[in-house]
């Protein structure tokens, strides 16, 4: 799989979270997004996956450009599973 960002910005009102980032991973490749708490790696995730529309910049996936394309079609190219949530434990060893 393919994916190539570029120039995306985002902001949370007038607080700049990502400003201008570009990167592409050609596919049969592995990438690691590291960096410190607060730096925008979830922005970029949320961003990457639809949650977040960018305010500026394109993100495509397979060659297809997601600002494009309807939930549907991103969810056959893009999965996003948040991290916080309290779903239930279907472990044997779970303790009520």
């Amino acid at each position: 799989m393919s994916l190539s960002v570029s120039d995306l910005s985002f902001s949370y009102g007038t607080r700049t979270i990502l400003d201008d980032l570009s990167f592409k991973v050609a596919p049969g490749t592995f990438c690691a997004l590291l960096g410190p708490n607060g730096s925008g790696k979830s922005t970029m995730v949320k961003a990457l996956a639809g949650v977040h529309r960018a305010k500026k910049g394109r993100i495509s996936v397979e060659g297809h450009d997601t600002a494009s394309l309807g939930r549907r079609e991103l969810a056959k190219l893009v999965a996003y599973v948040p991290q916080a949530g309290d779903a239930p434990s279907t472990s044997p060893c779970a303790r009520p």
